[in-house]
């Protein structure tokens, strides 16, 4: 959904922001704690004979991650595109 759609005024906005900028630390930060853990596991896997890991925990780059905003924004036009609306 659009949030600017459904809400107006800078108290609104203000709030909006703050949570969409709190839920994108939150993501880069699991993205951070994902890359670290994937270093360690390749260090790991020749020690450990761990083959075939790489699989299950595939490289995550940095364009795989995409914008909270840029996601809603997509899906709401996506949306409104299969109702013909725009």
């Amino acid at each position: 959904m659009d949030k600017d759609h459904f809400q107006q005024g800078q108290h609104q906005n203000t709030h909006s922001q703050g949570l969409v900028s709190h839920l994108e630390a939150k993501v880069n930060a699991a993205a951070a704690k994902y890359w670290v853990a994937r270093q360690a596991l390749n260090t790991l896997a020749p020690l450990l004979g761990q083959v075939r890991w790489e699989a299950n925990f595939q490289v995550l780059n940095a364009s795989d991650i995409q914008g909270l905003t840029d996601s809603l924004t997509s899906e709401y036009y996506k949306e409104l595109h299969k109702l013909k609306v725009c």
